[in-house]
């Protein structure tokens, strides 16, 4: 059953055609920011930015930190001495184009109706533009964050992808602690929502002109007034089923890599309280690291280099006490955990589709395939970062 909604914005919630809206927004910060740096060079300068955070794949710095490399440099520009005059554009002059844009009708009814359902409701727009941004557009399409308590608004202050790359949706799955096949994708772009979306197993609703229903019935594309009144009738009817591509699975980890970091940068200090209080920060980064070199990558080398291979069980849960965890660097941990993950998508990255069902003797699950194997991995991940977000603050 659907628990989580995901909603691109741009032609979803809020219409808006892009071209436009972005030689305007263009024309407005050239202006703007003249004082600082030729119309021209400054355009240049930011489309250069733009295409770094889309060609992102490294989950080691955010968008913001990919555009910045980019954008200041090559203006020759301290980014604190313009800083200021940026939040200044997006507070005076960004509503200006709001006259570019037009409200959908029905998208306020969905959002709301998914809420009265408990639903997490995210806004997945590609994160290119500052929260801000995000946040004032949502209000032009009657979705104030104000009034709509969102679990999560992707922006590039905190986003490590970009659409259409898959780690951009697994990375805010896992930043919701949502499964792909309880999760429903509304968006209007075929190339940089749906398909995307559907390699990883999420249920998909294109919004287009032209009402479909997939092979078993389901209402798959419409418009948002043609959801809300199939979800009305019956939510399990909507949205086309989609199974996982395992070749996505690479990229799955890539971007729980991206949410993890993310938990860890939302840490106020490593502290990790007494010892009835369960794992603190330094052991869950230990654990992760240690299960990556020690477990993930041998099976994985086992399982694509040997013939039907035999995969021992491992009390890697042991381990936090045995290697006395809580005495360990809880920083450097983490960063030979981004390491060892590194390295692990490598190994996985170019296999092709029948490595994916190289078989395995598990000791526990018995007969298994490379596919299951890091899929386990994966939910691994997310039993993490849900401890991670679940943990008191000391």
């Amino acid at each position: 059953m659907i628990s989580t909604l995901l909603c691109d914005l741009d032609n979803t919630l809020l219409a808006n055609d892009m071209r436009r809206f972005i030689r305007a927004y263009l024309a407005l910060l050239g202006e703007h920011l003249a004082a600082f740096a030729e119309p021209e060079g400054m355009v240049a300068a930011l489309m250069a930015g733009t295409q770094a955070m889309l060609a992102n794949e490294r989950p080691e710095q955010s968008l913001r930190q990919v555009f910045d490399e980019v954008f200041y440099p090559s203006l020759h520009l301290d980014p604190q001495a313009v800083r200021g005059a940026i939040e200044d554009f997006y507070v005076r002059h960004f509503p200006e184009l709001r006259l570019q844009t037009q409200p959908v009708a029905m998208a306020p009814e969905l959002v709301r109706m998914a809420f009265e359902r408990k639903w997490k409701v995210a806004v997945v727009t590609n994160p290119l533009f500052p929260r801000t941004a995000i946040e004032q557009r949502l209000d032009w399409a009657g979705l104030s964050p104000q009034a709509n308590p969102f679990d999560l608004i992707t922006s590039y202050e905190e986003s490590h992808f970009a659409k259409p790359h898959p780690e951009y949706f697994a990375e805010a799955l896992a930043l919701l602690g949502s499964q792909p096949e309880e999760t429903l994708l509304v968006g209007d772009d075929l190339e940089m929502d749906i398909r995307p979306a559907q390699r990883l197993g999420l249920r998909t609703f294109w919004v287009t002109g032209e009402t479909h229903r997939s092979g078993d019935g389901r209402l798959s594309a419409g418009s948002l007034a043609d959801l809300y009144q199939a979800l009305l009738e019956d939510a399990d009817k909507c949205g086309q089923i989609n199974p996982p591509d395992p070749m996505a699975l690479p990229h799955v980890l890539r971007g729980h890599l991206g949410a993890v970091l993310t938990a860890f940068a939302e840490l106020t200090g490593w502290s990790i309280g007494p010892l009835d209080a369960g794992w603190g920060p330094t052991e869950i980064a230990c654990h992760l690291r240690d299960v990556e070199r020690e477990i993930t990558q041998p099976r994985i080398e086992m399982l694509t280099g040997g013939e039907n291979p035999f995969l021992p069980a491992v009390e890697s849960d042991l381990w936090a006490e045995q290697r006395s965890y809580r005495a360990q660097n809880g920083p450097a941990a983490l960063q030979a955990f981004v390491e060892a993950r590194n390295r692990t998508v490598d190994l996985l990255l170019g296999l092709p589709p029948q490595a994916w069902q190289r078989p395995g003797r598990h000791a526990i699950f018995g007969p298994t395939t490379l596919a299951e194997q890091v899929s386990f991995i994966a939910r691994h991940d997310m039993m993490h970062l849900d401890q991670m977000h679940a943990r008191p603050a000391y």
